[in-house]
């Protein structure tokens, strides 16, 4: 299976700063294409994707001093979205999409930090599909906002038909 994609995406924010946390409403779209080339069967799939969205981020994680990631506090991550899925330019459907994502921290001893995540997410019949394995991105560009439906599950490979569906929970 060979996978192209592009995605881009137009954004905008509101952060209100409290004394040790931070609250952020994000709006925007998201344009995203996927065609998936079957080397088997000889087939194309095409899929476009536009979504509307609406994320809420509640952040009070701290990070220590010369640390790559948080050492304690929470991200809570709620995201509300619309689907318009076009297949292969022509058929067209439409359908909502809701996810949380809870990251939550506890410092242990030294530079050592206990990392949990808990995420569950819905999309109706209609929206584009989630698809979880593989591992994270390093670029930022993979880690959209809006649109989030690759959620990685390090040990798993990606783009496994087991690992794609609409009521994703990890």
């Amino acid at each position: 299976l060979i996978e192209d994609q592009e995605d881009s995406a137009l954004l905008a924010h509101k952060t209100w700063r409290f004394d040790f946390s931070q609250l952020t409403l994000t709006g925007g779209v998201n344009n995203y294409q996927r065609t998936l080339e079957d080397q088997f069967t000889n087939t194309q799939q095409s899929i476009h994707v536009e979504t509307l969205g609406l994320s809420a981020i509640y952040n009070n994680a701290i990070q220590a001093l010369y640390g790559v990631s948080p050492a304690h506090g929470r991200t809570i991550q709620l995201n509300i979205e619309r689907d318009r899925v076009e297949i292969n330019s022509g058929d067209q459907s439409y359908g909502n999409v809701w996810i949380l994502d809870w990251r939550e921290y506890i410092a242990l001893y030294g530079p050592h930090t206990l990392a949990l995540r808990a995420f569950i997410g819905e999309a109706q019949t209609g929206a584009d599909f989630f698809d979880l394995g593989d591992s994270p991105s390093i670029t930022a560009f993979k880690q959209g906002l809006i649109h989030q439906r690759e959620k990685p599950l390090r040990g798993y490979p990606d783009s496994a038909q087991e690992l794609r569906g609409f009521k994703p929970s990890i």
